[in-house]
């Protein structure tokens, strides 16, 4: 980052889901992390720019030396202060869907190296940890020192092994904090680990179940994992050794000291342009338990505005106690974007026993049936673009007795200097606990970047809203977020986020059940292009927390690191402190819990 601009590096696929709204360039995947060096200069009529890669951070075919290479490529410019203008090198159309297909093309590079690689990364921890023992009153200190080592072979130019050893996160940040309360199902955190970041494109399907959530390997004593591609066909494979289940039990208990054994195999085949047909299997043993899962997925590009996706898995349990149950989830999907018009539906179905240890499936017992629709007018002039958007949808459980349905409209407008909005109203019916309820809500959202300084987005959500309790009812409700950043001076840069919640039973008057407040702060503060500081400031309401995490990075590549982290945690006490003859109000924060680390991890690449 520097004065006149941010340069971002990114994976963009061709899997659903990495555009929104009416973006021509899809959001990349911001994990990608490699070796390679960049420079800008500001000169007397416009600026240069350079990039230089060593091929050996990057996958490609492996073909002769002599035979030329034919790479798709494109360079992007995005101008945030300018109306959000997107420059591009070779001409993106909103008429066209899809990014890949339109890039431009490098032709004629021959002899390029197809040396293997072979990269190592140890890492040195040093933790001092300390936790406040409630029952003795005592705040104990431990003291623990770790080592690890990752190895990266690079089988050809576009297939990597990679291996870890003892792995250590120290350095991932925290993750934002999630309302949890009166949550009907269960939330999704997102990966921040680099080891499972690393190649997570091959493991993407195009699924409205997450079949690989790498969050469900909590303490992975080691890891392996293949990825890349042969030919036409992209290969991922992974297996980990999980410590987690064995330490969350009682010394005395037979899984004490035992280990989670995950297999995860990937392999999907490219047809053409942006369309695929694909395979998965994963497995999740331990113990005498199993939770397995094995399906297809494919997606298939139609001419130039629209695609479709199909999914299709079998899962296979068994407990501890040695209960079996098997389960299968499908779906359809059909999409159509244009510059005007966008529609999509989808028709999906989960069995009551679908279930899945290594992925994420957030409901069963599902049939599912949805339909979308927005259409867009350019006038492109202080307004770009607006329309109407709506959505229907229907859900049944497998008895066919109606559990969901929701009917929602909205506009959508997208103003000069950056600006957006949103209006949306929806009435829907949710039943819970056989008890059917009838709910309105409505929706606004807003975000001005009419300065490079600051930015500010948001959005509320308000209405009925049911209390998620052994005796529901339905009350008046809230959610809103609200997100800042700064950029005062150009090596600052500061995002601040707020999530709120609130309920109220209006049966016999505005009785309030909760309100909830979640405050992040996110700073982050370059002093040189390898030394930055970093820290994270969360305040949790309804718990009455408080968390410091301060990081300090001193990166000599984006291999080779030295990190120096502190963490602290505190619980608000007593309301009340007691001063002289009265009461002063005021809230004693005690710490809970404290971590200081230290960490080196250094890069040798081989030849």
């Amino acid at each position: 980052m520097n004065g006149y601009g941010v340069q971002g590096d990114g994976i963009i696929t061709t899997s659903p889901g990495g555009g929104a709204g009416n973006q021509t360039i899809p959001t990349p995947d911001r994990s990608f992390n490699a070796l390679f060096r960049s420079a800008g200069l500001i000169v007397a009529d416009g600026f240069t720019a350079e990039m230089a890669i060593p091929f050996k951070s990057l996958r490609y075919p492996g073909v002769d030396p002599k035979i030329p290479q034919r790479w798709g490529f494109q360079v992007v410019r995005s101008i945030k202060g300018k109306d959000n203008e997107v420059d591009v090198w070779s001409p993106v159309s909103r008429s066209v869907s899809g990014f890949m297909t339109q890039m431009g093309v490098l032709e004629g590079m021959t002899d390029i190296s197809t040396r293997r690689n072979l990269e190592l990364l140890p890492t040195f921890t040093g933790i001092r940890f300390g936790s406040l023992n409630t029952k003795a009153g005592e705040f104990s200190n431990d003291w623990s020192r770790e080592a690890g080592i990752d190895f990266k072979y690079g089988i050809t130019s576009n297939l990597t092994f990679n291996l870890t050893l003892n792995p250590d996160f120290s350095q991932i940040e925290s993750d934002r904090a999630q309302i949890d309360v009166n949550q009907r199902f269960p939330l999704l955190y997102p990966e921040l680990r680099p080891f499972f970041l690393e190649g997570r494109e091959i493991f993407t399907l195009s699924s409205p179940v997450n079949w690989i959530n790498t969050r469900t390997i909590v303490d992975p004593r080691y890891g392996a994992k293949l990825t890349g591609k042969v030919g036409s066909l992209a290969i991922g494979l992974l297996v980990a050794n999980d410590e987690s289940p064995g330490k969350r039990v009682a010394s005395s208990d037979p899984a004490s000291g035992e280990a989670a054994q995950v297999f995860i195999a990937r392999a999907r085949y490219d047809l053409y342009a942006e369309s695929y047909v694909g395979g998965l299997v994963t497995d999740r043993e331990f113990l005498g338990s199993h939770s397995r899962a094995a399906g297809v997925d494919g997606q298939f590009r139609i001419g130039r505005t629209a695609r479709f996706n199909y999914m299709a898995f079998e899962t296979m349990n068994r407990k501890l106690d040695g209960t079996e149950t098997s389960g299968r989830a499908w779906g359809v999907f059909l999409q159509r974007n244009g510059r005007n018009l966008r529609l999509s539906s989808f028709t999906g179905s989960n069995d009551p026993d679908a279930a899945t240890d290594v992925g994420f499936l957030r409901r069963a017992n599902t049939r599912n049936f949805w339909h979308t629709g927005s259409y867009r007018w350019w006038p492109e002039k202080w307004v770009i673009n607006w329309g109407p958007r709506g959505r229907y949808e229907r859900l049944y459980n497998h008895d066919w007795i109606l559990e969901d349905e929701k009917i929602e409209s909205g506009l959508d407008f997208v103003f000069a200097r950056n600006i957006t909005a949103g209006l949306g109203v929806e009435r829907s019916l949710e039943r819970y606990r056989n008890v059917d309820f009838r709910k309105w809500r409505y929706n606004a959202s807003a975000n001005v970047a009419t300065s490079r300084r600051i930015s500010v987005g948001g959005s509320l959500h308000w209405g009925d809203q049911i209390s998620f309790t052994s005796n529901p009812f339905l009350g008046s409700g809230a959610t809103g977020s609200l997100d800042v950043t700064l950029r005062p001076i150009p090596r600052l840069q500061s995002q601040l986020s707020l999530d709120t919640s609130r309920l109220e039973d209006v049966r016999t008057g505005k009785v309030e059940v909760f309100d909830i407040k979640l405050f992040r702060a996110l700073t982050t503060y370059q002093f040189t292009e390898r030394l930055l500081i970093r820290n994270i400031l969360d305040v949790n309401t309804f718990t009455d927390t408080l968390g410091v995490n301060l990081l300090g990075t001193y990166r000599v590549n984006s291999g080779t690191v030295f990190f120096v982290g502190y963490d602290d945690h505190y619980q608000q006490q007593a309301p009340f402190d007691q001063v002289g003859s009265g009461l002063v109000l005021g809230r004693e924060l005690q710490r809970i819990n404290r971590a200081i680390f230290t960490k080196l991890q250094v890069l040798f690449r081989l030849q």
